[in-house]
């Protein structure tokens, strides 16, 4: 914003302020600006700039006779740039709306005009406010269609500049109206919310060109098993032929929609203080798998590999990443704001092993309960994805769509069966002890020592508490070497774990997420 204002009133730019037009023609000033005064480090450059902004040139009270540059500004009103955007108001709307038949045939109608024009939704009626009588307004607009009976639910919806309220009912309706396949036309967003009150299962309809079809994000139970196999990465034991086998991938590139070839199939359990998730990914040519990393975190470009997302409080927002290589490489990470936040330095304590085989190749993954929190309800969110490197294959359990990806955990599937998991006292404890010798030349040794720690308790899946004392950061793993040739410094990321815990939590200003690898 310094930098953006100072380049506006330098040239007397009239691109609105936040605008790509003005971020475009500062960065052109700001390099001719460095063009012309020599060798000069970005860096200093752009601080100079932002600090002229943050002392001299600032939003509301310039100081233009302190400007070391007022010379060369050819603003005569500098409160005038950059041009503030002029905000647009919002117009909150509410509407009655009437659901006839269920989701494989019921009452649509087609929009004529305004926005998403073409495209179906339900019959609705206008309400003047939001506690006005849906019944009435239903009779004046809608008096061949019956009256509204079951109230189903509220669904919110924005659209360019307005904010729609939507209270849903069941229509009891004898009139002759031709029920319409909601696989066969394309719905409005606002639709697509509407028909999730119908069933349990999350429904969502996407037209890709012409084709338009349903997918279902399924839901399945987790059994329990009293013997935990061995972790590694043969499911051979005798618990496994318990597991809940879960098959119905779904190709999402190259091919959207296609069946999967080859198949791949999870094995999923339970014990009581652990998750243990199977995956049989066949292979007929395992020779031309991509097996490459092998490192904890390794970025898995064309790797062969899986990935699940797991949504614990099933909130639609925030959750666990697992990923493992064929190879052997394990990754993880948090995942928040629907997969817009992505967190990779989190390291959880779980364990995961891959075997390659004639015709497959498998992965078996232990996930303790007390890495992670979870809801109460005995629900999660799940989805599992898999990548074929040799062909650039990506299948996917729930929701195979190219618009989505795994990590939005909103379009995930559902299992139960996690009401009397065993997550421990939710205490955890990290103390060190450190002593080193001192020796002065000359003069006597001396030995000096300390101690501190870390201690977390969890009051509730929801609620932590944290204490500490005397907290050592020589601990944390140590940046690595770097050879800088450019004329930008290195950003080292962060490592202590003080600082990574729950950092999606505290993210802002735009983020770009984590697309896989």
């Amino acid at each position: 914003g310094n930098v953006k204002r100072v380049a506006a009133r330098q040239q007397s730019l009239t691109h609105l302020a936040g605008s790509t037009a003005l971020h475009k023609a500062s960065a052109v000033w700001a390099q001719a600006w460095m063009d012309t005064r020599g060798p000069v480090a970005p860096g200093k450059l752009n601080e100079a700039i932002m600090e002229l902004g943050a002392t001299v040139c600032t939003p509301r009270a310039p100081q233009c006779e302190k400007c070391p540059v007022s010379s060369s500004c050819t603003a005569e009103s500098p409160l005038d740039y950059p041009v503030a955007a002029k905000k647009k108001s919002w117009a909150q709307l509410y509407f009655a709306v009437g659901l006839r038949g269920d989701e494989h045939q019921c009452l649509l109608r087609q929009r004529k005009e305004g926005w998403n024009s073409g495209f179906w939704e339900p019959p609705m009626a206008s309400l003047s406010s939001k506690t006005a009588d849906a019944s009435d307004s239903w009779k004046k607009e809608h008096p061949k269609l019956g009256a509204l009976q079951e109230y189903l639910g509220t669904v919110r919806h924005t659209i360019t500049h307005h904010k729609i309220t939507a209270d849903v009912y069941r229509l009891q309706s004898d009139a002759e109206e031709t029920l319409v396949n909601p696989q066969s036309v394309p719905l409005t967003g606002l639709a697509r919310k509407i028909f999730r009150l119908l069933t349990p299962s999350v429904l969502i309809v996407t037209a890709v060109f012409a084709d338009a079809r349903l997918v279902f994000a399924q839901e399945f139970n987790v059994p329990r098993v009293e013997v935990a196999p061995q972790v590694d990465g043969v499911l051979n034991e005798d618990s496994w032929a318990l597991a809940r086998k879960v098959d119905g991938f779904k190709e999402v590139t190259p091919a959207e929609g296609a069946d999967p070839n080859p198949e791949t199939e999870v094995w999923i359990m339970r014990t009581e203080r652990a998750l243990y998730v199977g995956f049989v990914c066949m292979e007929p040519d395992p020779d031309s798998m991509v097996v490459q990393q092998m490192q904890r975190d390794a970025f898995l470009r064309e790797d062969d590999r899986i990935e699940f997302v797991l949504d614990t409080f099933l909130d639609g927002k925030n959750g666990y990443f697992f990923q493992m290589s064929a190879a052997g490489s394990r990754g993880d990470g948090l995942i928040g704001a629907n997969g817009k936040s992505f967190n990779k330095k989190w390291d959880g304590v779980w364990q995961g092993r891959t075997s390659v085989e004639e015709d497959r190749w498998t992965a078996e993954i232990e996930i303790p309960f007390q890495t992670i929190a979870a809801g109460e309800s005995g629900r999660w969110g799940i989805n599992f994805e898999r990548y074929r490197g040799s062909s650039r294959t990506k299948w996917r359990w729930a929701n195979p769509l190219r618009q989505y990806w795994v990590m939005n955990i909103s379009q995930s599937g559902q299992m139960t069966g996690f009401a009397d998991i065993d997550q421990g006292l939710g205490l955890e404890f990290r103390p060190y002890v450190k002593v080193k010798r001192a020796d002065v030349h000359g003069g006597e040794s001396d030995w000096l020592s300390g101690m501190g720690g870390e201690f977390d308790w969890w009051i509730t899946p929801k609620l932590k508490a944290s204490f500490t004392r005397n907290t050592d950061f020589a601990e944390t793993e140590i940046d690595d070497r770097k050879v800088n040739l450019t004329q930008y410094s290195l950003f080292f990321p962060e490592k202590r774990d003080f600082f990574l815990e729950d950092s999606t939590l505290f993210d802002f200003g735009a983020s770009g997420g984590f697309y896989g690898g």
